[in-house]
């Protein structure tokens, strides 16, 4: 009987990713929830500001933020960087494979891997405080 219910089970599980496309990237974030968090924690807070800021710009993986309309959501936000603290923070997150251009000539970033973006826009992770 027990493995007719674990058939069930995977059935079921299989019908839930059919009906619901969601289900299966909603599962695929809360697993790879251990490597985001890794990634959030390995970036400077002003890094971390300006990935909630990029998170909240972009609707899907097709979009791109240019440096003003971040810069403009951090204002919105409170968040006061300097346009060379910005420069870095987006050089640094490119250097780290978090974010990336959308071309070579291009000034619109996006999050390189989508999975990041969705992570950041489900859970909102705190920004880290910098200890003085």
């Amino acid at each position: 009987m027990t493995a007719l219910h674990a058939q069930i089970d995977a059935l079921e599980e299989a019908l839930k990713r059919l009906r619901n496309p969601f289900f299966s990237r909603q599962r695929i974030v809360e697993r790879g929830e251990a490597h985001f968090k890794y990634t959030w924690a390995g970036v400077t807070p002003e890094e971390q500001r300006v990935m909630l800021a990029a998170a909240d710009l972009l609707p899907d993986t097709d979009c791109g933020a240019t440096p003003t309309q971040i810069a403009a959501e951090l204002n919105r936000k409170g968040h006061d960087l300097s346009e060379e603290d910005l420069a870095r923070a987006l050089a640094h997150l490119q250097v780290k494979d978090i974010l990336t251009r959308l071309g070579p000539q291009s000034s619109l970033y996006r999050f390189k891997i989508d999975l990041i973006r969705r992570w950041i826009g489900i859970s909102r992770p705190a920004v880290a405080t910098v200890a003085s």
